[in-house]
């Protein structure tokens, strides 16, 4: 029988629902991070401490998430377990894709000329480690370990052990004295010392705990039912769940206070525990609907082009301004703020549905006019 979260042209569902989730949560996060007046809410309140949490496990969901569908795309396209070159070079133009494009939404300037003239504030800015670098970055190690390794076993060890040294290693790495000497350019990607928000460490461990139970999801896809691997990554979330909570007191009494939620491998179990729950249940109520919003799994197919576009749309960019200068940081109060993220989640819906109907319907003229505004782009920024 087939299931929802497998179609017929093998698309995996499930994976397309959990990225367009973890898009609604980004959209509402960053909106109300940027727009909404937080002093309506007690520090102590319950409504902010959920925020605070889901706001915690949207990165979480993204990565592993990208991991999962990487290992999927990959495999299926691999001979006799190794890559072809042509696919390790489309690999590659598509980390520099996701890296140029997290560089760029916080460039220093909005033109060669202009940097020159960028302050040091601009600079740190730009040496922040954003979300599109890290993942890059982290893919890149992810290619490498393809290049060692030939079946879903070998990738399932691989995977699961760098998502355990990722995690292990960030309390470690964060304050460890050789990081600190790193040029401010690099520094970033292993400590939060200069206000990076998504350092390789632990950030990169969940894309490899992806990895890891998509090669779990491949391995066992033909003896065990969905349900049967739903109920697995559950009770593996479970168990990860308990193991955190009994380990977060012992962390807390080795490590300063100050860096539990940033490095701590208890924080990086309690988020992967949320992840696998959050999967487990999506999975099961695919498994039993008959029918739901294609839109939504559209909005999982397009989720770089939603990211990018959001966060310009609420923060600006080096070429455009945004919503928090528009409408004013934290100025909002509940109303309008809900007006902001439907107006947002009304408006990334439908450039999906434009971009699929193009990708579908209109591919040539899709790609000319992206060739377009790319090139136009890169002028403007070299001659401007």
């Amino acid at each position: 029988m087939q299931s929802i979260i497998q179609q017929k042209d093998g698309r995996f569902v499930l994976l397309d629902v959990m990225r367009a989730i973890a898009v609604f949560m980004m959209i509402q996060g960053h909106s109300v991070d940027a727009l909404f007046n937080m002093s309506l809410l007690p520090t102590d309140s319950l409504a902010l401490q959920m925020w605070n949490h889901f706001r915690g496990i949207t990165a979480p969901i993204f990565l592993f998430g990208s991991g999962f569908a990487y290992v999927i795309a990959t495999t299926r396209k691999s001979v006799n377990g190794r890559m072809p070159f042509p696919l390790l070079v489309k690999r590659l133009r598509w980390l520099l894709l996701l890296f140029m494009l997290g560089a760029a939404m916080h460039a220093p300037a909005p033109s060669l000329s202009a940097l020159a003239h960028a302050s040091e504030h601009q600079w740190d800015i730009f040496f922040r480690v954003d979300i599109l670098r890290s993942m890059a970055v982290a893919l890149l190690l992810l290619l490498t370990m393809f290049l060692f390794t030939r079946t879903l076993t070998q990738i399932l060890v691989a995977a699961s052990f760098m998502a355990v040294f990722f995690s292990i290693g960030a309390p470690f790495i964060h304050d460890a004295s050789w990081v600190q000497e790193l040029p401010r350019w690099l520094r970033g990607y292993f400590s939060l010392a200069d206000h990076s928000y998504f350092p390789i460490f632990p950030f990169s461990g969940y894309l490899f705990a992806g990895a890891a139970a998509s090669a779990v999801y491949l391995k066992w896809q033909k003896e065990w039912s969905y349900n049967r691997l739903s109920m697995a990554y559950g009770v593996l979330g479970g168990l990860l769940l308990i193991t955190a909570l009994l380990g977060e007191q012992a962390f807390e009494a080795l490590f300063p206070p100050l860096r539990f939620w940033a490095s701590s491998p208890f924080v990086f179990l309690l988020r992967l525990a949320n992840v696998l729950i959050m999967w487990s249940i999506a999975a099961y109520l695919l498994n039993h609907v008959k029918h739901f919003p294609r839109t939504l799994v559209i909005m999982g197919q397009h989720t770089l082009a939603i990211y990018v576009s959001h966060v310009v749309f609420i923060y600006g960019s080096p070429w455009s301004m945004g919503l928090n200068s528009v409408l004013g940081s934290h100025t909002l109060s509940y109303l309008p703020m809900f007006g902001v993220i439907a107006a947002i989640a009304v408006l990334s819906a439908g450039m999906a549905l434009t971009l699929d109907y193009c990708k579908r319907r209109q591919k040539r003229p899709l790609r000319l006019v992206q060739g377009l505004a790319g090139s136009l782009g890169l002028l403007f920024i070299l001659f401007s």
